[in-house]
C-alpha cells in the first residue's frame, strides 16, 4: 500500500450521505484531514471559523444551498479562499461552473485515483 500522503485539509460538500460518507473515507485513509457538510449553508458555516481548507469538493446539487450558490457566496467572502472543484453528472456545467470561480469540474461518476490525484495536485503532493 503507498505512503498516506499526509498533511493537508480537505472540506468534502455532497448532499447524498453515503457518496459523503465513501468520499471522507477515502480521503482520511490517504492521510488527509478532511471535513464534511451536506449541503452549501452547512459548508459556509465551517468555513467561518479559522484557517482555510486546502481544497472544497462541492456537489453541484444538493438541498437548501447548492454548489453554484455556495460558490458564488463563498467568493463574495472577503479573506483567502480555498480552490473549490464542484462535482457533477452534468458537462454543461463546466463553462458556467468556471465562470463563477470554481478551480475545476469532476464529472460523475469519477474513479477514486482521479479524485485522488487531482486533491492531492491541489495540495501540493505527487
Amino acid at each position: 500500500m503507498e505512503e498516506p500522503r499526509g498533511a493537508g485539509t480537505v472540506l468534502v460538500v455532497d448532499g447524498d450521505t453515503p457518496i459523503r460518507s465513501v468520499l471522507v473515507a477515502a480521503l482520511s485513509e490517504e492521510g488527509y484531514i478532511v471535513e464534511s457538510a451536506r449541503d452549501g449553508q452547512q459548508a459556509l458555516t465551517r468555513l467561518q471559523g479559522d484557517g482555510v481548507p486546502d481544497v472544497i469538493l462541492v456537489d453541484l446539487l444538493m438541498p437548501v444551498m447548492d454548489g453554484m450558490t455556495f460558490l458564488r457566496a463563498y467568493h463574495a467572502r472577503p479573506g483567502p479562499h480555498a480552490p473549490v472543484v464542484l462535482t457533477s453528472t452534468a458537462m454543461m456545467m463546466a463553462d458556467e461552473a468556471t465562470g463563477a470561480g470554481a478551480a475545476g469540474l469532476l464529472l460523475k461518476p469519477f474513479e477514486l485515483d482521479a479524485l485522488l490525484a487531482l486533491v492531492a495536485g491541489y495540495i501540493g503532493h505527487t
